[in-house]
């Protein structure tokens, strides 16, 4: 199954040092993520307004537990929300004609 995970900035702002830990950490996060195959895509929208992921997971309650080990999130710099993703196509593979 497939997982859209949002980051969102709307949560109250924290102080410059946690913000800046926290990153330091997500990156971290991120690499782990990566090399373990659970986190397929991410990057942040241009304006930096969303960070953005496509998680791979057994399950919702698995994505949502993936995400929310992310530093920024544990940290309440972000806030996650995780979306359900129907993939129909891949890299130009699905749907047949």
């Amino acid at each position: 199954m497939w997982y859209l995970m949002l980051s969102h900035t709307d949560l109250p702002p924290v102080s410059a040092e946690v913000s800046k830990e926290a990153l330091a950490n997500h990156f971290a996060f991120l690499k782990r993520q990566h090399a373990a195959g659970n986190i397929l895509f991410s990057g942040p929208t241009p304006d930096r307004s969303l960070g953005i992921y496509v998680i791979k997971a057994d399950s919702h309650d698995e994505a949502v537990a993936i995400a929310g080990e992310d530093p920024m999130h544990t940290s309440k710099v972000r806030r996650a929300e995780v979306i359900d993703w129907e993939v129909h196509q891949i890299m130009g593979a699905g749907f047949k004609d």
